[in-house]
């Protein structure tokens, strides 16, 4: 498995998003079981990106709480939602500042 640091310097065409931000999370001490619940969340969010016609960095304030919504719709509870939108944050946190 690559590190962190090995995966930061491949080429974007050859790496997912998903793949460095495993990286990242794996970096900061995250646990496999936690990793793998934070990439199924961030899955849902590209998911719902593609569905709506979006790209990561078009997200406005308004389209978050579309997504809030989104997941609302869904049934999930309100525990759930709140670790899909950490998950979200964690996608974002990394893609500003450790890219």
């Amino acid at each position: 498995m690559l590190t962190f640091q090995a995966m930061k310097s491949q080429t974007p065409s050859r790496l997912s998003t998903n793949q460095l931000l495993t990286g990242y999370l794996k970096s900061k001490g995250y646990s496999s079981t936690s990793v793998e619940s934070y990439q199924k969340s961030i899955g849902y969010f590209e998911e719902w990106l593609r569905k709506e016609n979006l790209r990561a960095e078009e997200v406005s304030y308004q389209d978050g709480l579309a997504y809030l919504q989104y997941l609302k719709k869904k049934g999930l509870a309100q525990r759930s939602i709140h670790h899909y939108l950490i998950g979200v944050n964690h996608y974002y946190v990394y893609d500003l500042f450790d890219r």
